[in-house]
């Protein structure tokens, strides 16, 4: 995920359409091979961004469980939906539940908000608002 995060930081920012365009199925599953095999691969020539941000969709989507399981997951949006909570309420309620993950879940939520919210703040030239993130990486 961070050899994927650094090339799409270096190469994708100004990428419109960033996460929405599909790569090369070819060069996606020949890359896909190599991270299987060696947990990490050579992007020196990959031209199109699309391909990465294609196999950094894939390899959320394929965790053999959710980053956020299920359970919690349903929380969350039970809480999101809850109108009688106050944001800060909201906020507290959410850092809560997160707290219950796997460390390991926890810390790769983190890094992808952190990586998602730079993403978002370039959306002048990605446009990826936050909506379009959502749409992409939302349960």
């Amino acid at each position: 995920v961070y050899q994927l995060v650094a090339f799409i930081r270096r190469h994708g920012f100004q990428e419109e359409g960033l996460f929405r365009v599909s790569g090369n199925r070819r060069v996606i599953d020949q890359l896909r091979l190599e991270y299987d095999q060696n947990a990490t691969a050579n992007l020196s020539n990959i031209q199109d961004v699309s391909v990465v941000t294609s196999i950094f969709k894939m390899f959320f989507r394929e965790l053999p469980e959710p980053l956020i399981p299920d359970q919690v997951s349903q929380e969350i949006l039970v809480a999101a939906e809850d109108r009688t909570l106050s944001t800060s309420e909201l906020v507290d309620r959410i850092r809560n539940y997160c707290k219950t993950l796997p460390p390991v879940n926890l810390n790769l939520l983190k890094y992808l908000c952190s990586f998602l919210n730079d993403v978002g703040q370039n959306v002048a030239s990605t446009k990826m608002t936050d909506s379009s993130l959502a749409i992409v990486f939302g349960p």
